[in-house]
């Protein structure tokens, strides 16, 4: 039996996805492009012009938690879900290329090293590659993870306050702003070693990012009377 029950029309395909994906992964790849020259040159004017472009490039994670923001919400947001259903399918396939590309990387890396077959080396770093994502850029499929629990969550607190979502989206910039001046003025002088990981590392956290992601849900939500309003003032 078919647990996602359909209530909506045939969604609009959204060219403007596809151009997102070319800007953000377009990105990623000069950011570390970038990182590689950077970390090759001397220390003068030509490397601090190329590290200030460097640091304009990190836009793209923020880019990508609107687009899955987006995307998710265009798809769920107007079914009836099961969601144990959906955390099923979601980790089940996020989760296995998750653990294998931590494999292969490490079998690479400690390959090169020579340290493969240490006495527990591998198996030690694979362990914490996979519980705190922070080998091999994989910190966003980390963050991902911790979306997908909350998810049903912010389905049912838009769908709770159908006509209060300018708020909602109010509040979680707020948030931010918030969250962004504690973590750049506050958390350098606290000692965080005692600190669960999520919250000592709070770049894993998915709330460091949740204005992204609830832009992009506000996005789908009320995209059909954006461009509605847009044909309407073309016309």
């Amino acid at each position: 039996m078919n647990t996602e029950k359909r209530t909506d029309k045939k969604r609009p395909y959204l060219y403007e996805v596809d151009l997102m994906r070319i800007i953000f992964i377009s990105g990623v790849l000069l950011n570390h492009v970038t990182t590689a020259f950077s970390n090759a040159m001397p220390t003068s004017i030509s490397k601090t012009i190329l590290q200030a472009t460097h640091l304009s490039l990190h836009f793209t994670r923020m880019g990508f938690m609107f687009m899955t923001g987006l995307v998710l919400f265009l798809n769920y947001y107007n079914k009836e879900n099961s969601w144990l259903s959906f955390w099923k399918k979601r980790y089940s396939s996020v989760g296995f290329s998750y653990i294998a590309w931590n494999i292969l990387l490490l079998l690479f890396t400690e390959g090169l090293a020579g340290t493969l077959f240490s006495k527990g080396n591998f198996f030690n770093e694979l362990t914490d590659a996979l519980l705190h994502g922070n080998h091999f850029y994989l910190y966003y499929v980390y963050v991902t993870f911790q979306l997908y629990l909350l998810f049903p969550l912010l389905v049912k607190l838009f769908k709770r306050f159908p006509k209060e979502h300018n708020v909602i989206l109010l509040i979680s910039f707020m948030l931010q702003l918030s969250l962004l001046f504690l973590i750049k003025y506050e958390l350098p002088v606290v000692d965080t070693s005692s600190w669960w990981f999520i919250f000592r590392s709070y770049g894993m956290n998915f709330f460091v990012y949740q204005i992204y992601f609830i832009a992009g849900a506000y996005t789908a939500i009320h995209y059909q009377q954006v461009t509605k309003r847009k044909k309407n003032i073309k016309s």
